[in-house]
């Protein structure tokens, strides 16, 4: 399973958690913010070699 597969999955496993109540919502939310930080980190180096 490559990094950006576990990312997604990790991404959906939070975002079903934060639709089934409020519990740890702010820990829950910076998760979500810091795998998304991660995945476009991730695909920033793919945008460059798509420019040259």
């Amino acid at each position: 399973m490559s990094r950006t597969e576990f990312l997604r999955l990790e991404r959906d496993r939070i975002l079903k958690q934060l639709s089934q109540g409020p519990e740890n919502k702010a820990k829950l939310l910076t998760s979500l913010m810091d795998i998304d930080a991660e995945m476009e980190q991730i695909r920033q180096p793919q945008k460059s070699f798509a420019k040259s």
